[in-house]
C-alpha cells in the first residue's frame, strides 16, 4: 500500500538525499503573473519539479564513474554539470530554497533554475559546451516570464552576450558577481 509523505517531511528528505527539489508551478505567483495571461503556456506546463543531486560525487557513484575521462564521455555529463553548477551559484550566494523554481513547456524546452531576489527574476541555463546557443526554451522563457537577466553557465574561458538578453558566464564568473 503506497504511503503519502507530508510535504514537510518530504523537504526533510531531500536535504537529507542531497538533492535540490524546484517546484515549476510557484514561478507564476513569485513573477507576479496572472493565469489568464498564460491560458495557452498553463496548459502545457510541466508540472512535476525537477530534482538535482546537490552532491555530484553522489552522482558519479550512482552513475558507475570513477574518472574524469569517465564523466566526460557518460551520457549523463550535462546532468552532472547541471547540479554541480546549480549547487556552486547556490551556495556562493546564499539563495534560500524558497527563491528557486524551475520552468518548462512540454516538448518545448525548460529553464533550469529561476531565482526570484529582491524584486528580480534571474534565470539560468546550464550547458557543457564552450559554445553554447540560444534555444527555444530561451525565447518562449523570455517571452513568457518577466526575466531580468538570463545567464548560461559553461565551461567557458572569459564571459560573452549572445544577444542583448542573453550572457554566457562560467560558474567562478557567476559566482563572484553580484
Amino acid at each position: 500500500m503506497p504511503t503519502t509523505i507530508s510535504a514537510p517531511t518530504t523537504k526533510i528528505l531531500y536535504k537529507l538525499m542531497a538533492l535540490y527539489h524546484l517546484d515549476s508551478e510557484a514561478i507564476y505567483t513569485e513573477a507576479g503573473i496572472h493565469k489568464s495571461d498564460l491560458t495557452n503556456i498553463k496548459k502545457r506546463q510541466i508540472k512535476s519539479p525537477k530534482i538535482y543531486f546537490r552532491d555530484s560525487g553522489i552522482l558519479h557513484k550512482l552513475m558507475g564513474v570513477e574518472c574524469e575521462s569517465e564523466l566526460l564521455t557518460h551520457i549523463k555529463c550535462g546532468a552532472s554539470w547541471e547540479g554541480f553548477a546549480l549547487e556552486q551559484i547556490l551556495s556562493a550566494s546564499s539563495t534560500s530554497y524558497d527563491e528557486c523554481f524551475f520552468w518548462g513547456v512540454h516538448e518545448q524546452g525548460e529553464i533550469d533554475l529561476l531565482i526570484k531576489r529582491k524584486g528580480k527574476l534571474k534565470a539560468y541555463e546550464f550547458k557543457y559546451t564552450s559554445s553554447p546557443k540560444i534555444t527555444k526554451s530561451m525565447s518562449l522563457a523570455l517571452n513568457t516570464l518577466p526575466i531580468d537577466e538570463l545567464v548560461i553557465v559553461a565551461p567557458v574561458e572569459a564571459e560573452f552576450p549572445l544577444n542583448d538578453q542573453i550572457r554566457v558566464m562560467s560558474i567562478g564568473a557567476v559566482v563572484a558577481s553580484p
